[in-house]
């Protein structure tokens, strides 16, 4: 028999309360929660408090506090012609102190932010990180095209270099691999064989006049094992990807581009000679081969008093075997080399502009210029650029969503057939994730440019500054207007 239990504190007449009860304690606690500051804004705003103190101003909040005798100044100011006495005050009246405050887009700045405008009523204008937004939307491009799982696969080969556990000693292992491969391997290696094809691909793409070089069979082969050196392995620990680091992926993806063959080839040699795998066969078809999951599933519902240090020695070698095992698995598969190339392929040319606008901006003067071509819709350019990318004949063959076939084909192939269903849901795939990443990033951008303080970057040009002063002149009369009437006024103008 089900026993009830018992309540955590005693309830009036020893019984539950009813519904009703429980939902309006509840809204109220809600309420009072809402009304209070989180903890983590209150120590934001201590801190931006404190960097007021350290930068010699003591009153801190104080000075940024609305005048009550300005305000009534302004308030003449809308109603139309200034008396005497009202252009007198504002030809003397100095520019009000307003803070201002540039952050990372993250909640408890946001939160701090709106805090010290509207409960505090500071005159500030707080300018949130945009560089930070653009990054943000495009790991959102990629989660809405269902590139993630591919994302994360990415950063397992990409970061494989820097382990196990940040030591570098794949590194390390990979470096004397191939070292050891370019003296002892033969053309007849059965690595080399299966994976000649893809190292004559990159080998082609990296440098043109190597494809005649290459097209050779066993004389081919050796000269590339001649050649074989560190290069292949060298630039591993030339950008590491990490899911908070801006544009972390195209980088390190440019950087090990033209070296995944060559890399796939020392990896899978490695692998085999530590026995971790019987051959490429082996690597290739038994996935579940593996069991490191299972074992840490089954770990962890043990007692941590049962675990003693030998225990815990071979789980962190397992771990470390499975994830070179898994890390070579993914590199063999070609549909996980194709969606890195066709995420890189359609975020190449808003990277290319996201790197030189970091470059670029160094002081006031090229600040200004920056923001100033921000507010003139210069961000428009690399989202055309990326939706050309649907029509980028090499950009597609090179993530293998073209391909040759002679006409007799049509006759055999239907839009049923396996191949044809695959190859459309690849290209919507890709399509989808072009279509998101503009999306996004066009939606945030045109917030950027239409809404203050972004939009008074217009006003820095002198092509464009008139138009802006009558902008902002209009927008001023309209927040005016809208102040004055009976519904709640805005507090701020945005």
């Amino acid at each position: 028999m089900a026993r009830r239990r018992k309540p955590p504190f005693p309830w009036p007449n020893s019984s539950y309360p009813s519904l009703e009860e429980t939902l309006a304690a509840k809204r109220k606690k809600n309420g009072a929660v809402r009304c209070a500051p989180l903890r983590a804004t209150c120590r934001w705003i201590k801190f931006i408090f404190r960097c007021l103190e350290i930068l010699g101003k003591p009153k801190a909040f104080d000075i940024y506090a609305p005048d009550p005798e300005k305000a009534a100044i302004l308030a003449e100011c809308k109603v139309g012609p200034l008396t005497a006495a009202s252009r007198t005050a504002v030809s003397q009246w100095k520019a009000p102190p307003v803070l201002t405050v540039a952050s990372d887009q993250e909640q408890i700045q946001i939160s701090g932010a709106n805090f010290m405008k509207c409960a505090l009523g500071l005159m500030m204008v707080f300018f949130r990180d945009f560089f930070h937004r653009l990054h943000n939307d495009f790991a959102t491009a990629m989660s809405k095209a269902g590139f993630m799982p591919i994302f994360f696969a990415a950063i397992v080969i990409l970061n494989l270099g820097y382990g196990p556990y940040q030591t570098a000693g794949w590194w390390h292992a990979m470096l004397a691999e191939a070292a050891e491969l370019a003296q002892k391997a033969k053309p007849n290696n059965p690595a080399l064989v299966k994976l000649w094809p893809w190292i004559q691909r990159s080998m082609a793409a990296s440098s043109p006049g190597a494809a005649a070089a290459s097209s050779g069979g066993v004389a081919a082969r050796e000269d590339f094992l001649k050649g074989l050196d560190s290069e292949s392995c060298n630039n591993m620990k030339s950008g590491k990807v990490a899911l908070g680091k801006w544009m972390s992926f195209p980088e390190a993806y440019l950087a090990h581009k033209a070296f995944f063959a060559k890399r796939a080839f020392i990896l899978l040699n490695y692998v085999v000679d530590k026995k971790h795998a019987s051959s490429i066969v082996d690597i290739e078809a038994s996935v579940a081969k593996h069991t490191f999951a299972a074992k840490e599933a089954e770990k962890k519902s043990k007692a941590k008093e049962l675990q003693n240090a030998k225990q815990k020695i071979e789980d962190f070698k397992n771990r470390a075997t499975h994830h070179l095992c898994m890390a070579t698995q993914l590199l063999l598969d070609p549909d996980i080399m194709r969606g890195m190339a066709a995420i890189s392929l359609g975020v190449h040319a808003i990277y290319k502009w996201f790197m030189d606008g970091m470059r670029n901006i160094k002081g006031p003067d090229s600040c200004a210029a920056f923001s100033q071509a921000w507010a003139t819709f210069s961000w428009l350019e690399p989202l055309k650029k990326t939706m050309l990318c649907l029509e980028d004949s090499a950009g597609l063959e090179e993530i293998g969503l073209t391909m040759s076939f002679g006409s007799t084909m049509l006759d055999t192939i239907t839009e049923r057939d396996a191949t044809v269903l695959y190859e459309d849901a690849r290209a919507r795939l890709y399509h989808s994730y072009i279509v998101n990443l503009t999306q996004e990033i066009s939606g945030s951008m045109s917030w950027w440019t239409s809404h203050y303080p972004g939009k008074m970057a217009a006003a820095l040009s002198e092509t464009t500054a008139f138009e802006a002063l009558q902008t902002l002149k209009k927008d001023c009369e309209a927040w005016w207007y809208s102040k004055d009437t009976p519904w709640p006024a805005p507090r701020y103008m945005h």
